[in-house]
Protein backbone atom coordinates (compact mmCIF):
# COMPACT_ATOMS: atom_id res chain seq x y z
CA UNK A 1 0.00 0.00 0.00
CA UNK A 2 3.00 2.53 0.74
CA UNK A 3 4.79 1.63 -2.33
CA UNK A 4 1.46 2.50 -4.15
CA UNK A 5 0.97 5.76 -2.69
CA UNK A 6 4.74 6.59 -3.32
CA UNK A 7 4.34 5.75 -6.88
CA UNK A 8 1.27 7.71 -7.13
CA UNK A 9 2.96 10.88 -5.85
CA UNK A 10 6.31 10.18 -7.61
CA UNK A 11 4.17 9.83 -10.98
CA UNK A 12 1.44 11.94 -11.16
CA UNK A 13 3.19 15.03 -8.93
CA UNK A 14 6.48 15.41 -8.75
CA UNK A 15 7.72 14.45 -12.53
CA UNK A 16 5.37 16.24 -13.52
CA UNK A 17 6.79 19.43 -11.43
CA UNK A 18 10.04 18.48 -11.87
CA UNK A 19 9.30 18.57 -15.94
CA UNK A 20 7.94 21.99 -15.57
CA UNK A 21 10.87 23.30 -13.81
CA UNK A 22 12.29 22.95 -17.34
CA UNK A 23 9.98 26.14 -18.06
CA UNK A 24 11.27 27.81 -14.22
CA UNK A 25 14.66 27.38 -15.34
CA UNK A 26 14.10 29.60 -18.88
CA UNK A 27 11.52 31.93 -16.43
CA UNK A 28 13.75 32.77 -13.27
CA UNK A 29 10.53 34.92 -11.92
CA UNK A 30 7.97 31.71 -12.05
CA UNK A 31 11.00 29.36 -10.90
CA UNK A 32 9.47 28.94 -7.55
CA UNK A 33 5.77 28.96 -8.31
CA UNK A 34 5.51 25.48 -7.67
CA UNK A 35 1.15 25.44 -9.22
CA UNK A 36 2.39 27.07 -12.41
CA UNK A 37 5.32 24.58 -13.16
CA UNK A 38 2.72 21.78 -11.94
CA UNK A 39 0.70 22.64 -14.65
CA UNK A 40 2.99 23.22 -17.09
CA UNK A 41 4.69 20.32 -16.29
CA UNK A 42 1.51 17.91 -17.14
CA UNK A 43 1.28 19.86 -20.45
CA UNK A 44 4.84 18.68 -21.23
CA UNK A 45 4.10 14.93 -20.59
CA UNK A 46 0.59 14.94 -22.25
CA UNK A 47 2.10 16.32 -25.75
CA UNK A 48 5.28 13.89 -25.62
CA UNK A 49 2.67 10.96 -25.33
CA UNK A 50 0.29 12.45 -28.41
CA UNK A 51 3.52 12.94 -30.12
CA UNK A 52 4.20 9.24 -29.26
CA UNK A 53 1.34 7.34 -29.33
CA UNK A 54 0.15 8.31 -32.58
CA UNK A 55 2.68 7.45 -35.12
CA UNK A 56 3.06 4.04 -32.39
CA UNK A 57 -0.66 3.33 -33.71
CA UNK A 58 0.27 3.54 -36.78
CA UNK A 59 3.47 1.18 -36.89
CA UNK A 60 1.35 -1.51 -34.79
CA UNK A 61 3.85 -1.22 -31.89
CA UNK A 62 3.10 -2.71 -28.68
CA UNK A 63 1.88 -1.34 -26.05
CA UNK A 64 4.80 -2.24 -23.75
CA UNK A 65 6.96 -0.25 -26.10
CA UNK A 66 4.99 3.03 -26.09
CA UNK A 67 4.76 2.55 -22.14
CA UNK A 68 8.77 2.00 -21.78
CA UNK A 69 9.92 4.64 -24.28
CA UNK A 70 7.61 7.30 -22.59
CA UNK A 71 8.61 6.51 -19.56
CA UNK A 72 12.33 6.59 -20.68
CA UNK A 73 11.94 9.91 -21.82
CA UNK A 74 10.14 11.24 -18.96
CA UNK A 75 12.95 10.38 -16.82
CA UNK A 76 15.69 11.53 -18.87
CA UNK A 77 13.50 14.89 -19.14
CA UNK A 78 13.28 14.94 -15.24
CA UNK A 79 16.70 14.37 -15.11
CA UNK A 80 17.90 17.17 -17.32
CA UNK A 81 15.48 19.32 -14.93
CA UNK A 82 16.90 18.38 -12.04
CA UNK A 83 20.66 19.44 -12.69
CA UNK A 84 19.52 22.83 -14.46
CA UNK A 85 17.59 23.38 -11.62
CA UNK A 86 19.98 21.97 -8.72
CA UNK A 87 20.69 25.65 -7.05
CA UNK A 88 17.14 26.72 -7.19
CA UNK A 89 15.81 23.09 -5.57
CA UNK A 90 16.67 24.12 -1.64
CA UNK A 91 15.36 27.87 -2.17
CA UNK A 92 12.33 26.42 -3.90
CA UNK A 93 11.16 23.98 -1.38
CA UNK A 94 12.09 26.53 1.12
CA UNK A 95 9.78 29.43 -0.78
CA UNK A 96 6.52 26.85 -1.13
CA UNK A 97 6.84 25.60 2.61
CA UNK A 98 7.10 29.35 3.95
CA UNK A 99 3.94 29.69 2.03
CA UNK A 100 2.12 27.03 2.97
CA UNK A 101 3.06 27.74 6.80
CA UNK A 102 1.79 31.65 6.45
CA UNK A 103 -1.42 30.77 4.48
CA UNK A 104 -3.85 32.93 5.47
CA UNK A 105 -8.06 31.73 6.85
CA UNK A 106 -9.67 32.41 3.18
CA UNK A 107 -6.81 30.15 1.81
CA UNK A 108 -7.28 27.61 4.36
CA UNK A 109 -10.92 27.70 3.88
CA UNK A 110 -10.86 27.12 -0.30
CA UNK A 111 -8.21 24.36 0.15
CA UNK A 112 -10.23 22.39 2.34
CA UNK A 113 -13.26 22.92 0.28
CA UNK A 114 -11.36 21.60 -1.99
CA UNK A 115 -10.29 18.57 -0.12
CA UNK A 116 -13.48 17.67 0.87
CA UNK A 117 -14.56 17.56 -2.64
CA UNK A 118 -11.91 15.23 -3.81
CA UNK A 119 -12.49 12.94 -0.75
CA UNK A 120 -16.31 12.90 -1.68
CA UNK A 121 -15.39 11.65 -5.37
CA UNK A 122 -12.43 9.54 -3.97
CA UNK A 123 -14.93 7.73 -1.16
CA UNK A 124 -17.49 7.29 -3.59
CA UNK A 125 -17.81 5.92 -7.49
CA UNK A 126 -20.03 7.16 -10.06
CA UNK A 127 -20.10 4.74 -12.67
CA UNK A 128 -20.53 6.28 -16.33
CA UNK A 129 -21.54 4.98 -19.49
CA UNK A 130 -19.06 5.78 -21.52
CA UNK A 131 -16.20 3.75 -18.84
CA UNK A 132 -17.17 0.41 -20.70
CA UNK A 133 -14.76 2.03 -23.41
CA UNK A 134 -12.55 4.29 -21.95
CA UNK A 135 -11.55 2.17 -19.00
CA UNK A 136 -12.50 -1.05 -21.51
CA UNK A 137 -9.83 0.45 -24.21
CA UNK A 138 -7.39 0.99 -21.93
CA UNK A 139 -8.17 -2.49 -19.75
CA UNK A 140 -8.33 -4.02 -23.08
CA UNK A 141 -5.02 -2.38 -24.72
CA UNK A 142 -2.51 -3.93 -21.49
CA UNK A 143 -4.21 -7.45 -21.80
CA UNK A 144 -3.63 -7.46 -25.42
CA UNK A 145 -0.37 -5.42 -25.32
CA UNK A 146 -1.65 -3.39 -28.47
CA UNK A 147 -2.59 0.09 -29.24
CA UNK A 148 -5.90 0.98 -30.48
CA UNK A 149 -6.12 -2.43 -32.19
CA UNK A 150 -9.29 -4.38 -30.66
CA UNK A 151 -12.64 -3.04 -30.16
CA UNK A 152 -12.98 -3.37 -26.15
CA UNK A 153 -16.70 -3.98 -26.26
CA UNK A 154 -16.45 -6.90 -28.55
CA UNK A 155 -12.62 -7.97 -28.69
CA UNK A 156 -12.79 -7.87 -32.11
CA UNK A 157 -9.93 -6.24 -34.59
CA UNK A 158 -11.74 -2.54 -35.89
CA UNK A 159 -9.34 -0.80 -38.28
CA UNK A 160 -8.76 2.50 -37.66
CA UNK A 161 -10.92 4.61 -35.19
CA UNK A 162 -10.09 8.52 -36.20
CA UNK A 163 -11.53 9.62 -32.51
CA UNK A 164 -9.46 7.15 -30.72
CA UNK A 165 -6.47 7.11 -32.16
CA UNK A 166 -5.78 10.76 -32.66
CA UNK A 167 -7.35 11.26 -29.00
CA UNK A 168 -5.55 8.24 -27.03
CA UNK A 169 -6.80 9.27 -23.71
CA UNK A 170 -7.69 6.20 -22.28
CA UNK A 171 -3.84 4.52 -23.63
CA UNK A 172 -2.52 7.66 -21.14
CA UNK A 173 -4.93 5.80 -18.66
CA UNK A 174 -3.46 2.88 -19.39
CA UNK A 175 -0.11 3.83 -19.38
CA UNK A 176 -0.62 5.29 -15.79
CA UNK A 177 -1.70 2.00 -14.82
CA UNK A 178 1.26 0.53 -15.38
CA UNK A 179 3.14 2.97 -13.45
CA UNK A 180 1.70 2.71 -10.88
CA UNK A 181 0.48 -1.22 -11.25
CA UNK A 182 -2.66 -0.18 -10.38
CA UNK A 183 -6.16 -1.85 -12.22
CA UNK A 184 -7.10 0.92 -14.90
CA UNK A 185 -10.79 1.47 -13.36
CA UNK A 186 -8.89 2.74 -9.40
CA UNK A 187 -6.68 4.88 -11.32
CA UNK A 188 -9.93 6.55 -13.62
CA UNK A 189 -11.88 6.68 -10.86
CA UNK A 190 -10.00 6.94 -7.18
CA UNK A 191 -6.30 8.22 -8.51
CA UNK A 192 -7.13 10.69 -11.20
CA UNK A 193 -9.35 13.04 -9.64
CA UNK A 194 -7.69 13.02 -6.79
CA UNK A 195 -4.97 14.86 -9.01
CA UNK A 196 -7.18 16.07 -11.41
CA UNK A 197 -10.45 18.06 -9.14
CA UNK A 198 -7.22 20.49 -7.65
CA UNK A 199 -5.75 21.08 -10.67
CA UNK A 200 -9.04 22.66 -12.21
CA UNK A 201 -8.96 25.12 -9.64
CA UNK A 202 -4.73 25.74 -9.67
CA UNK A 203 -5.95 26.82 -13.58
CA UNK A 204 -8.57 29.02 -12.63
CA UNK A 205 -6.75 30.68 -9.88
CA UNK A 206 -3.95 31.85 -12.06
CA UNK A 207 -6.47 33.01 -14.34
CA UNK A 208 -8.14 35.21 -11.31
CA UNK A 209 -4.46 36.20 -10.46
CA UNK A 210 -3.34 37.78 -13.50
CA UNK A 211 -7.36 39.14 -13.29
CA UNK A 212 -7.02 40.84 -9.63
CA UNK A 213 -3.73 41.82 -10.21
CA UNK A 214 -2.33 39.63 -7.38
CA UNK A 215 -4.67 40.44 -4.68
CA UNK A 216 -4.85 37.85 -3.12
CA UNK A 217 -8.61 38.05 -1.26
CA UNK A 218 -10.33 38.59 -4.52
CA UNK A 219 -8.40 35.68 -5.58
CA UNK A 220 -9.73 33.60 -2.69
CA UNK A 221 -13.34 35.02 -2.91
CA UNK A 222 -13.03 34.19 -6.91
CA UNK A 223 -12.36 30.77 -6.29
CA UNK A 224 -14.90 30.29 -3.38
CA UNK A 225 -17.96 31.43 -5.61
CA UNK A 226 -16.41 29.45 -8.03
CA UNK A 227 -16.22 25.90 -5.39
CA UNK A 228 -19.66 27.19 -5.09
CA UNK A 229 -21.04 26.65 -8.56
CA UNK A 230 -19.18 23.95 -9.10
CA UNK A 231 -20.64 22.20 -6.17
CA UNK A 232 -24.81 23.04 -6.92
CA UNK A 233 -23.87 23.17 -11.01
CA UNK A 234 -25.65 19.11 -11.37
CA UNK A 235 -28.94 20.94 -13.06
CA UNK A 236 -27.73 18.63 -15.83
CA UNK A 237 -25.41 15.96 -16.32
CA UNK A 238 -23.73 17.76 -19.01
CA UNK A 239 -22.39 20.34 -17.92
CA UNK A 240 -18.93 21.34 -16.50
CA UNK A 241 -19.62 21.00 -12.82
CA UNK A 242 -21.31 17.77 -13.10
CA UNK A 243 -18.53 16.12 -15.46
CA UNK A 244 -15.63 17.48 -12.91
CA UNK A 245 -17.09 15.19 -10.34
CA UNK A 246 -18.80 12.50 -12.69
CA UNK A 247 -16.05 12.09 -15.16
CA UNK A 248 -13.06 13.83 -14.56
CA UNK A 249 -11.27 11.07 -15.70
CA UNK A 250 -12.25 11.28 -19.33
CA UNK A 251 -10.78 13.58 -21.53
CA UNK A 252 -13.54 15.50 -22.68
CA UNK A 253 -14.24 16.59 -19.31
CA UNK A 254 -10.22 17.69 -18.90
CA UNK A 255 -11.17 19.84 -21.96
CA UNK A 256 -13.61 21.84 -20.49
CA UNK A 257 -12.62 21.97 -16.78
CA UNK A 258 -8.85 21.98 -17.43
CA UNK A 259 -7.46 22.65 -21.03
CA UNK A 260 -9.54 25.14 -22.60
CA UNK A 261 -9.34 27.68 -18.95
CA UNK A 262 -5.49 26.69 -19.61
CA UNK A 263 -5.90 28.35 -23.21
CA UNK A 264 -7.17 31.59 -21.49
CA UNK A 265 -4.16 31.31 -18.96
CA UNK A 266 -1.53 31.73 -21.92
CA UNK A 267 -3.10 33.43 -24.19
CA UNK A 268 -3.74 36.53 -21.69
CA UNK A 269 0.18 35.54 -20.06
CA UNK A 270 1.68 36.01 -23.84
CA UNK A 271 -0.54 39.28 -24.32
CA UNK A 272 0.97 40.75 -20.99
CA UNK A 273 4.41 39.91 -21.41
CA UNK A 274 5.07 40.87 -24.81
CA UNK A 275 4.44 37.92 -26.77
CA UNK A 276 6.72 35.60 -24.18
CA UNK A 277 8.61 32.95 -26.66
CA UNK A 278 8.68 30.45 -23.97
CA UNK A 279 4.45 31.06 -22.78
CA UNK A 280 3.95 31.05 -26.90
CA UNK A 281 5.87 27.44 -26.85
CA UNK A 282 3.81 26.10 -23.96
CA UNK A 283 0.57 27.31 -25.50
CA UNK A 284 1.44 25.01 -28.27
CA UNK A 285 1.61 22.11 -25.83
CA UNK A 286 -1.49 23.21 -24.70
CA UNK A 287 -3.33 22.70 -27.99
CA UNK A 288 -1.19 19.30 -28.50
CA UNK A 289 -2.79 18.30 -25.10
CA UNK A 290 -5.79 19.37 -26.32
CA UNK A 291 -5.38 16.48 -29.35
CA UNK A 292 -4.72 14.00 -26.34
CA UNK A 293 -7.47 14.30 -24.21
CA UNK A 294 -10.65 14.63 -26.79
CA UNK A 295 -11.53 14.38 -30.27
CA UNK A 296 -13.30 17.81 -29.20
CA UNK A 297 -10.42 19.15 -28.11
CA UNK A 298 -9.32 19.15 -32.15
CA UNK A 299 -12.23 22.01 -33.21
CA UNK A 300 -12.34 23.45 -29.96
CA UNK A 301 -9.28 24.24 -29.30
CA UNK A 302 -8.47 26.48 -31.77
CA UNK A 303 -11.62 27.75 -32.09
CA UNK A 304 -11.08 29.17 -28.16
CA UNK A 305 -7.68 30.11 -28.93
CA UNK A 306 -8.37 32.43 -32.03
CA UNK A 307 -11.73 34.14 -30.56
CA UNK A 308 -8.96 35.03 -27.67
CA UNK A 309 -6.64 36.61 -30.04
CA UNK A 310 -9.39 38.14 -31.86
CA UNK A 311 -9.87 40.63 -28.68
CA UNK A 312 -6.64 41.34 -28.79
CA UNK A 313 -6.47 42.06 -32.61
CA UNK A 314 -9.09 44.60 -31.97
CA UNK A 315 -7.83 46.33 -28.95
CA UNK A 316 -4.30 46.55 -30.63
CA UNK A 317 -5.82 46.93 -34.40
CA UNK A 318 -3.41 44.73 -35.39
CA UNK A 319 -4.64 42.00 -37.63
CA UNK A 320 -1.13 40.17 -37.38
CA UNK A 321 -1.44 38.47 -34.07
CA UNK A 322 -3.90 36.24 -36.02
CA UNK A 323 -1.29 34.93 -38.51
CA UNK A 324 1.19 34.38 -35.25
CA UNK A 325 -0.94 32.71 -33.27
CA UNK A 326 -2.21 30.11 -35.73
CA UNK A 327 0.98 28.92 -35.45
CA UNK A 328 -0.14 26.56 -32.08
CA UNK A 329 -3.05 25.50 -33.93
CA UNK A 330 -1.65 23.73 -36.55
CA UNK A 331 -1.51 20.25 -34.50
CA UNK A 332 -5.04 20.81 -34.48
CA UNK A 333 -5.36 21.14 -37.77
CA UNK A 334 -3.15 18.49 -39.00
CA UNK A 335 -4.97 16.08 -36.41
CA UNK A 336 -8.22 17.49 -38.33
CA UNK A 337 -6.93 16.64 -41.67
CA UNK A 338 -6.06 12.91 -40.51
CA UNK A 339 -9.37 12.70 -39.17
CA UNK A 340 -10.97 13.08 -42.21
CA UNK A 341 -8.56 11.06 -43.86
CA UNK A 342 -9.50 8.04 -41.74
CA UNK A 343 -13.28 8.91 -41.89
Amino acid sequence: MIIKLVLCVVWLVLIPTVLGMLYGYGKPQEKNNSILLFLVGYCIAFAIFEILAIPMTFLQCKFTTLVSVYEIILLLLSIISIILNRKNLKIFFKTNIQTIKKMPLSTILVVVLILLQVIIVFRYMHVDDDDAFFVGNATTSIASNTISKINPSTGYGWGWQARYVLAPFSLYLATISQFLQIHPAIVAHTIFPVVFIPMTYMVFGLIANKLFNQNKKQVMLFLFVLIVLYTFGNYSRRTTFSVLFLRIWQGKAFLANIIIPLIWYFVITTMEEDHSILDFCVLLLVMISACLVSSMGVPLAPITLMSLIMVYVIRDRKIHYLFKYFIPCIPCVICGIVYLFLQ
